[in-house]
């Protein structure tokens, strides 16, 4: 594990978002998202991860536990890189039509 890298905090946070433990999973994500992109680094670097993957992650993990706000916020997000993503899209409708 390199600290810096936010690759084994989002595989952790998607295995216990798997196993519906999302309180976890939010702890593991939300601090994915405190770390930017290795630029440094060369190997085995997830782009995606990086670029929208992580905040996706974050957003449902947020719905799961009850922040509705910050899942939405975080999704618009997950958005901006991929505009045309049917799921994301539909996550976003979801996160603002669901109480």
């Amino acid at each position: 594990h390199r600290p810096g890298r936010c690759e084994p905090l989002y595989d952790l946070s998607d295995y216990y978002r798997l196993k519906e433990e999302y309180q976890l999973a939010y702890i593991f994500s939300l601090r994915c998202l405190g770390i930017s992109y290795p630029r440094g680094d060369k190997l085995f670097i997830d782009y995606d991860a990086y670029e929208w993957k992580r905040y996706d992650l974050h957003a449902i993990n947020s719905f799961y536990i009850g922040l509705r706000s910050e899942a939405i916020k975080i999704n618009t997000i997950a958005l901006r890189a991929r505009p045309n993503d049917i799921r994301l899209l539909e996550n976003h409708k979801w996160y603002n039509t669901t109480k």
